[in-house]
């Protein structure tokens, strides 16, 4: 009955959701949502990732529901709410605060909006906790946070594939986000995959290196090999709501495109899909230095062996002029057997002035020997041609 689940919503957001929008269908993954969510308010846990294709309802359960339910259960905490523009962030605090004046909230919780302080980006309920909404990289400083949402940081692939754009975020989680927590606070990051190095990415690459430890919940639309939700592979996240021609069209669409890192990223969260538009997996395998042969492993496990003088050497390279930041000047050098099998033998890239990589150019030709050296017509070659030559 609703009055069952009145009584029961203060306790479950699942069921405070349930009370709120009756009409919402809920799925299978909103239930291991509201079970992280819950962990992470009752500081279980005090960090949590979760990665969702589109339109799996993330900014309504993250923005909306779930700050609702924990204002009304810990009134007179503080709530700092990022997402990727200062105008996005206003509306959901928005519609936080709608919720929490509205007359559902006060049956549940019996907790309002403080009337002193009703702004959309910064309100405080009658027992003084604060909600102050911010855009990604906006200013947080003279706030305190004993939660911090950050919910769909990344605008759009323009953002999600500029290194200035990915180290500025960075740089903003790491000296302002971070640093408004109060002592015990928790962070939750929801988002859609869109580059290895977004926000998300940059974090689970830190954790790897010994970094913070985050709770990571990934849920492709694609079920894969150890599904977090025991689907079999091939099974569809939501097919309830979106129907499953829908995702396979989807997948279809960015294939026939040539936009499978697309799927891969915001449908799969794997920004670096298994196989590529240009390169497979299956192609790569690694091989040692052996006795002047060169032994490689085959992905199937196989082995093959070629002589150092049966490959021929060629290099590449990728030049940039930053002295210490910008892009990098990229080295490579491969050997090519009969078979026409690439060894990769020499890889370096840097940030520095022309005259220093130039020598490392040239070091690398006199220590391959190699038969011929690719490069970018263009200005840069240009300039730096003198120096090679």
């Amino acid at each position: 009955s609703r009055e069952r689940l009145r009584r029961e919503a203060k306790g479950s957001l699942l069921k405070w959701v349930a009370y709120l929008q009756p009409s919402i269908v809920q799925a299978r993954f909103h239930l291991l949502k509201a079970q992280k969510l819950e962990a992470l308010a009752s500081r279980k846990i005090s960090r949590l990732m979760i990665l969702e294709p589109p339109g799996s309802g993330k900014s309504s359960w993250m923005s909306m529901w779930f700050p609702s339910w924990y204002m009304g259960n810990w009134p007179e905490n503080n709530i700092v709410l990022a997402s990727h523009t200062q105008d996005l962030a206003d509306t959901w605090g928005r519609k936080v605060r709608n919720i929490v004046y509205d007359k559902p909230h006060q049956e549940v919780f019996g907790i309002g909006i403080a009337e002193d302080t009703t702004a959309a980006g910064h309100w405080e309920t009658t027992a003084r906790g604060e909600f102050f909404a911010v855009g990604v990289n906006g200013a947080v400083t003279g706030r305190r946070a004993d939660l911090a949402l950050i919910d769909d940081p990344v605008k759009g692939h323009a953002e999600a594939d500029s290194p200035a754009e990915q180290t500025r975020m960075w740089n903003w989680y790491l000296s302002e986000l971070r640093t408004r927590l109060t002592p015990g606070g928790g962070i939750a990051l929801n988002m859609t995959r869109w580059n290895e190095a977004d926000l998300g990415g940059r974090l689970l690459d830190d954790m790897e290196k010994g970094g913070e430890k985050w709770d990571v919940l990934s849920l492709p639309a694609e079920a894969e090999a150890g599904d977090p939700l025991g689907r079999a592979p091939g099974e569809w996240l939501w097919p309830e709501w979106f129907g499953e021609e829908f995702y396979r069209k989807e997948k279809e669409t960015y294939a026939r495109t040539g936009r499978a890192r697309y799927w891969s990223a915001l449908y799969q969260q794997k920004p670096t899909p298994d196989a590529g538009d240009y390169f497979k997996e299956e192609w790569f395998g690694w091989y040692e230095h052996a006795r002047g042969h060169l032994v490689a492993m085959r992905p199937d496990g196989t082995t093959f062996r070629v002589h150092e003088s049966e490959v021929r050497n060629y290099g590449a390279s990728d030049y940039a002029v930053t002295d210490g930041g910008g892009d990098y000047t990229v080295h490579g050098v491969v050997s090519i057997d009969p078979d026409d099998n690439i060894f990769v033998r020499d890889w370096e890239r840097m940030q520095e002035q022309s005259d220093v990589w130039v020598e490392a150019l040239l070091d690398k030709i006199e220590r391959w020997g190699t038969l011929k050296w690719a490069e970018e017509k263009g200005q840069i070659e240009k300039g730096i041609g003198p120096f090679i030559k």
